[in-house]
């Protein structure tokens, strides 16, 4: 249901053409053409500071452009009187101001306000009509006679939402109108939101939480970095890139068995600590199939390589979010893949190699970690000489390993004492049963027990 002056079959409600937003004449936001159609629930979405009240409150007339066109049906909005634009657009701000002392059917009644004439009093039988129809549809009607300062938040929320029906509007802004609610109250203002969509109304909300973002809204428009990075169906939008990209967190897009809708899952060792201390793992073949994702759960600063960019370890550390040394395929190891492998194992604290087949192509891994002055931890069995295809040299270089101090541990003991490090200190977990050939002090708290190089 909307008022006298909006038309029921417009094709778009609002838009924007070459729009920049912000504040005292700042642009926050640029370059914007947006659309809203009648029906579509729209997530806007964005980091902290990305923009996205600012929009909001541009498309609603509470701040001028800093350049650029909206439009509210097909005229400018700011063509528009006060009344008349209320009429066609209702907005709710993240902080509305004091209404506790209004009784729910007062404060319902104020969205009747663009439809009174200056010397209206009390209220017509068709204001009366679209109160009741307002708190019907908001699910608000049991609490009419109730003070808005007696109700809960997500009833706060419903009764805002019945007066912002009252002006039977055809496009409703929100600002983040899920915010303060616990899960329950969040749910059934979203699943409200959706049913109004439903029956026609345009929808616009600024939303942080992603995953109801993405299995309520029928669009998703993310703003960073200045611009509008993604505007789409929310399985489009919402991709590992993008959320890693925007909002600097590593996460994995699984989805909903039952609405198919995406929804997100942190990379990250969940009720563990995150580890500071950096581990390089050699690996390829499927030797680290294990040993990837366990010690990246474990909450280790880990790096793989150098691999084949075809190799199955390498897409399973691309899928862990763990960064890789690759070369192309079938190709020999560069100079400078070896260079910069030196650098990384320079920085790290160990190095854990996989039992992987060791061949001319990626012999000069090991070749670098036998030059690398840092611990050494061989995952054994099986023994290196049934995986040597380089003529002898990788036994070689494995015994010039341990003679330097590295220690030969199975798959199972090396994850065991890694496991424990992420919730003791290192030095704890491994203590000083040895050091170096050379007898040279430790560097870091795995050292003690494994140097290399000395």
């Amino acid at each position: 249901m909307t008022g006298e002056s909006f038309p029921a079959d417009a094709a778009c409600l609002l838009s924007t053409r070459s729009l920049a937003v912000g504040r005292a004449g700042s642009p926050v936001v640029r370059d914007i053409d947006f659309d809203l159609a009648p029906g579509e629930f729209v997530g806007l979405i964005g980091p902290n500071g990305a923009g996205k009240s600012t929009f909001l409150a541009t498309l609603a007339g509470v701040l001028e452009p800093v350049r650029g066109r909206v439009f509210l049906l097909d005229r400018e909005l700011s063509g528009y009187r006060p009344r008349a634009r209320a009429r066609i657009l209702t907005y709710l701000p993240q902080n509305p101001g004091e209404d506790d002392a209004f009784t729910v059917a007062q404060l319902v009644a104020i969205g009747r306000s663009p439809y009174l004439g200056p010397f209206s009093f009390g209220t017509s039988r068709s204001d009366v009509r679209a109160i009741e129809m307002a708190l019907e549809r908001a699910g608000a009607s049991a609490w009419v006679d109730r003070p808005v300062g007696t109700l809960s938040g997500g009833q706060r929320q419903r009764v805002r939402i019945a007066m912002a029906l009252a002006q039977e509007p055809g496009v409703l802004l929100a600002d983040e109108p899920t915010s303060a609610l616990d899960l329950g109250g969040q749910l059934d203002l979203m699943l409200l939101l959706a049913e109004l969509a439903r029956q026609g109304l345009g929808i616009l909300a600024v939303l942080h939480d992603l995953n109801l973002a993405a299995q309520f809204c029928t669009r998703l428009v993310l703003f960073f970095d200045g611009r509008v990075q993604a505007d789409g169906p929310p399985a489009a939008v919402l991709s590992e890139e993008s959320v890693a990209q925007a909002y600097g967190v590593a996460v994995r897009v699984a989805h909903h068995p039952l609405s198919g809708a995406p929804y997100l899952l942190p990379r990250i060792a969940l009720n563990r600590p995150s580890r500071t201390s950096r581990i390089h793992l050699v690996a390829g073949g499927g030797s680290g199939r294990r040993l990837i994702p366990k010690l990246a759960d474990m909450g280790y600063d880990l790096s793989v390589g150098i691999l084949d960019a075809m190799d199955s370890d390498q897409q399973l550390a691309a899928d862990c979010r763990v960064p890789t040394l690759t070369e192309a395929p079938f190709a020999p190891i560069s100079e400078a893949s070896i260079q910069r492998l030196g650098g990384i194992l320079d920085t790290v604290d160990a190095v854990v190699v996989a039992p992987c087949p060791f061949g001319p192509g990626n012999l000069p891994n090991l070749e670098a970690v036998v030059r690398a002055r840092v611990p050494v931890y061989l995952v054994d069995p099986p023994g290196i000489a049934e995986r040597d295809f380089s003529g002898g040299r990788a036994t070689v270089l494995y015994e010039e390993l341990l003679c330097n101090g590295a220690r030969l541990l199975s798959e199972d003991e090396l994850l065991a004492r890694f496991q424990v490090a992420t919730t003791r200190q290192l030095r704890e977990v491994l203590p000083a049963e040895g050091t170096s050939a050379s007898g040279a002090s430790s560097r870091s708290s795995m050292e003690p027990e494994n140097r290399t190089g000395g």
